[in-house]
């Protein structure tokens, strides 16, 4: 589904203008400038995997939009803070520009801050003139940074006490987020982490009272991509056994197992050469 922010479609003429006249289109151009229509441009966005014109309350209107000269990459030429506020006439100095679409701030580790960017580039203003693209394009932005949760489960044995806390640092050096068995505890629902280049290791190390045992564990995944969601799960079981009567003993410690779920369906063993801690109680 998709939304039109704005297009950059003209007439297939490029139109000369005089310097500092109005265009046909009503809007004034200084000299050096020059315009663009747009209204067959358009802006969405694919919320894992799935595209969606809004999903928990994140709509395309609420998009940043910013122009971004060629020549100056780090400072947007014109910004729109929301595409639903977008003009019809954009008019930008003659340049050669890329359209960066994005919501959210991108920042280090944070919570249920999901961060979307996409870019359409090529775009060549030029002095005096309406310039045309050949035909309607689409801002597609995808979700940026990685997506963390973490599962406890012990099966309502109540194996886990509520002082269980499991530590997750991604990205960036030192960024962390504390998920917590109880979740009052918690700040947030689902963490974020900020993708960095060369930097692709998730580290969740469990703290917290097993069965009035004091348990620390860590797990390390080393290939989290920007645009995926992750779910660390730690589990936690007590081996039970049974006579010929039937009669159910319960083990003399518990197991704890860890695997990773991936929206993409899949789940797997980060320590697959060690399928389970063995703690013994006390």
């Amino acid at each position: 589904m998709r939304q039109t922010i704005y297009s950059i479609l003209f007439a297939g003429t490029a139109i000369t203008m005089l310097p500092g006249c109005e265009s046909e289109t009503g809007f004034t151009m200084n000299p050096g400038e020059g315009q663009l229509n747009c209204e067959s441009l358009s802006v969405d966005y694919i919320n894992q995997q799935t595209r969606a014109q809004e999903v928990n309350g994140i709509s395309v209107n609420d998009f940043t939009v910013d122009f971004i000269e060629t020549n100056t990459p780090d400072t947007p030429t014109k910004t729109y803070k929301k595409y639903s506020e977008m003009p019809e006439i954009v008019t930008l100095p003659a340049g050669s520009y890329s359209v960066k679409a994005h919501y959210g701030e991108n920042e280090p580790a944070s919570w249920d801050a999901p961060y979307y960017n996409g870019s359409l580039d090529g775009i060549n203003i030029i002095a005096g003139q309406i310039t045309t693209l050949p035909e309607e394009r689409t801002i597609t932005c995808h979700l940026s940074n990685i997506r963390v949760n973490v599962n406890f489960e012990d099966f309502g044995k109540g194996l886990i006490e509520d002082d269980a806390q499991v530590v997750v640092s991604a990205g960036e050096a030192g960024t962390t987020l504390t998920f917590f068995k109880d979740k009052t505890k918690q700040e947030g629902t689902v963490g974020y982490f900020k993708a960095v280049t060369g930097s692709t290791t998730i580290t969740a190390v469990f703290t917290g009272t097993l069965e009035k045992t004091q348990v620390n564990k860590a797990i390390t995944f080393s290939d989290a991509a920007p645009g995926k969601s992750y779910t660390i799960n730690f589990t936690v079981t007590k081996p039970e056994s049974s006579d010929s009567q039937g009669t159910i003993t319960p083990g003399g410690g518990i197991n704890i197992d860890t695997t990773i779920s991936v929206d993409d369906g899949t789940t797997f063993d980060p320590n697959p050469d060690k399928p389970h801690d063995v703690i013994d109680g006390n």
